[in-house]
């Protein structure tokens, strides 16, 4: 399972369309940062769901069997008797399909080494 970065970092580089892209990162602010794993207590309804995308429900569901078919995300649905009787929740679990750790090309990923204060460069200095 990957981190929640490393996921980010591979939906900013698919070539998923972007209400795709903007559902698996809505459903990733849940994720826990190093392991990705989103807690039983933060699984996100559909309602919001919606509610965080402004999507339609048909969309969600279109874009969610997208994600899912694609290797992104599984999820793990609760029989129809424990939605409806236990309000049981589909869970959602972060996941990088095969080839999707490729490299960064825009830098996308990159953690700044040390931070720089404006007081390096004169006024209208180029950095170097």
């Amino acid at each position: 399972m990957p981190g929640r970065f490393e996921f980010e970092r591979g939906i900013r580089l698919s070539d998923l369309p972007p209400l795709s892209r903007g559902l698996a990162l809505t459903i990733a602010t849940w994720a826990d940062i190093e392991t990705g794993i989103i807690p039983n207590r933060h699984q996100p309804s559909m309602q919001t769901l919606l509610s965080a995308t402004g999507m339609s429900k048909g969309s969600m569901l279109n874009h969610l069997d997208r994600l899912e078919a694609d290797g992104w995300i599984v999820r793990v649905r609760p029989s129809v008797k424990k939605a409806r009787t236990e309000h049981a929740r589909t869970h959602y679990l972060l996941a990088l399909p095969i080839g999707a750790r490729g490299s960064d090309p825009l830098g996308l990923g990159q953690e700044l080494t040390q931070p720089r204060s404006g007081a390096d460069l004169a006024l209208g200095q180029e950095p170097t």
